[in-house]
């Protein structure tokens, strides 16, 4: 059978964890017709030397204000993606009333690190409800296939206001959250996606609205998912609602829980978690932990450090200027209060300064690649401190 296209040559990797074959692709009608071999078609494309395999699904992105300005959603699609879901975390833009934009603009740019000058920018702002932005979306086209949950941060902000960021919801406030979730639903969400991760701080510093949510709170989303029968629930892990939990989460949704993520640890807790879910799987639990393929990095400048926004005292400073951040760095008695409270998590949350390398200095472009933890042994001194290796409450500190 002649197709329209045929991608000859090339090594196929189907993606059932098959091992890569060498075949021709038949395409015709935008499906693919036949692989085999020596196949024929009007249009050859030579794949030798390459794989061929189907689009890759990036699960886990942020692209719910980009996709205005972006429609190509680089870098995704510079990676042999052809569907991306946004909305991840919670974090999405809609619903949004017109009083709460600037809310909700602060919201992305604090915990996902968003120009918020960009983010007013690039929004046009013609929608408030999640079926209003998603028909935004499409009225102005993608360049990739799109997906997004509903998310759990906006829909709090939608029924409550500010308050969201201080309180637990009324059950009249549940109610319409409820109800924002089955129209979301209905307009094509792919699910319902929160987040009770402690680095995640929003406005003025505080715990992004979805972690003052209740279990209550949360399971009654888990009940309109329920009775939906289909979508996804994407839960980021925090001490309300730990890995440990999402077996029996997702009993109660009814449908696939996916948590993120789950990082290797030096302790190998990650083993007894993945040994964990394992077991619940085995069980009929379908939960799906996500996983990096590469090992994670972060590139972060200190005027905004998310990574350990997880340390409250770090925290703290999220909503400061960047000159009073720089005084609080500056001051030895927060060095080491900040230090102190790494110390006491240092199977959890504990900073291994072994990993850290400077990326960039203007002025001291000789340390770029050197380790911070060599740096702090050259010179006798801890890395956050710049002190003596001592960690007393009054440290000698250099002037740096």
């Amino acid at each position: 059978m002649d197709s329209e296209l045929v991608i000859q040559g090339g090594t196929v990797v189907d993606g059932t964890g098959a091992p890569g074959v060498r075949a021709d692709v038949g395409i015709a009608g935008g499906r693919i017709t036949e692989i085999g071999k020596r196949l024929r078609g009007d249009r050859v494309l030579d794949a030798g030397g390459c794989v061929v395999a189907p689009g890759f699904i990036d699960i886990h992105t942020h692209y719910d204000a980009q996709v205005f300005w972006d429609p190509a959603l680089t870098p995704s699609c510079y990676h042999g993606v052809t569907t991306v879901v946004a909305g991840n975390c919670g974090f999405t833009i809609a619903p949004t009333r017109r009083e709460g934009r600037e809310l909700i603009a602060r919201t992305l740019a604090n915990v996902e690190d968003m120009d918020f000058d960009v983010l007013a920018a690039g929004i046009p702002w013609d929608f408030e409800t999640f079926p209003d932005y998603l028909a935004s979306i499409a009225r102005r086209g993608v360049g990739l296939n799109w997906a997004a949950y509903a998310g759990h941060t906006a829909m709090r902000l939608y029924a409550m206001g500010e308050e969201a960021y201080d309180r637990a919801a009324t059950a009249e406030e549940i109610g319409r959250m409820q109800q924002i979730l089955r129209e979301s639903l209905a307009a094509g969400a792919a699910g319902f996606a929160t987040s009770f991760a402690m680095p995640h701080h929003g406005v003025d510093g505080k715990p992004v609205p979805s972690r003052l949510a209740d279990r209550a709170e949360f399971e009654a989303m888990l009940d309109v998912m329920a009775v939906w029968g289909r979508g996804v629930v994407a839960v980021v892990p925090g001490p309300e609602c730990m890995p440990a939990d999402m077996a029996d989460l997702q009993r109660r949704a009814g449908v696939p829980v996916t948590w993120g993520a789950l990082l290797s640890s030096p302790t190998g807790a990650h083993l007894q978690t993945a040994a964990l879910n394992a077991t619940d799987w085995a069980r009929g639990a379908e939960v799906w932990p996500q996983v990096t393929p590469r090992p994670l990095t972060f590139q972060f400048v200190l005027d905004s450090p998310y990574p350990w926004n997880v340390n409250p005292v770090v925290a703290d400073l999220q909503s400061v200027p960047v000159e009073e951040r720089a005084r609080a760095y500056a001051d030895p008695s927060w060095r080491v209060n900040a230090l102190a409270w790494w110390d006491t998590q240092r199977h959890s949350f504990g900073v291994r300064w072994d990993t850290y390398t400077i990326g960039e200095s203007e002025t001291h472009p000789e340390l770029v690649g050197r380790s911070v933890a060599e740096l702090a042994a050259e010179r006798t001194r801890t890395p956050l401190t710049s002190c003596s290796t001592s960690h007393s409450a009054n440290p000698v500190c250099d002037s740096e």
